[in-house]
């Protein structure tokens, strides 16, 4: 699958990260530091589209604990967003 890479890059990094009692997404220093260390040659929109989906992880698992929330793969069935 395209892009796939990009997935197990943050899946490897770890999709979030826990501020204090809260999830939130990787911050850009650690995917810095984790490419670096990986010696990835990322372009800036790699970059942009992992973090992205930090945020879409953590957005989509902030929803999840609502047990009225209609679940991602539903959404993208029924047209919602």
């Amino acid at each position: 699958m395209p892009g796939e890479y990009l997935l197990d890059c943050l899946f490897k990094l770890g999709p979030s990260r826990m501020d204090g009692e809260h999830e939130k997404p990787v911050l850009w220093q650690e995917l810095l530091a984790y490419a670096q260390a990986c010696q990835l040659k990322f372009e800036r929109w790699e970059f942009e589209t992992v973090m992205a989906a930090s945020r879409a992880y953590v957005s989509a698992k902030f929803d999840g604990q609502n047990p009225l929330c209609i679940p991602p793969v539903e959404r993208m069935n029924n047209g919602h967003s």
